[in-house]
């Protein structure tokens, strides 16, 4: 299976907002700012307003051997 998230940030009149998605079976999703998890849950998506400027970046774990592991570790993004 494609190891890749798609995500992509949404700007508005109300900030921004991270909308990622995992392909296959559901994953552990964290959003991480500036080293420091924002954001949690188990899903095949997220949908997340991010709280301002820093360093953002998505990781995923999925369950193997009976517990979650490291699957996807996204590349860090800026927002201004």
């Amino acid at each position: 299976s494609s190891k890749q998230i798609y995500a992509q940030i949404i700007d508005d009149e109300k900030g921004a907002t991270l909308v990622a998605s995992v392909p296959g079976s559901p994953g552990l999703i964290r959003v991480i700012r500036d080293g420091r998890r924002i954001w949690e849950g188990i899903d095949r998506g997220a949908e997340v307003r991010l709280p301002g400027p820093g360093v953002y970046r998505v990781e995923v774990e999925r369950i193997v051997l009976g517990r979650y592991r490291p699957w996807i570790y996204g590349n860090h993004f800026f927002l201004r």
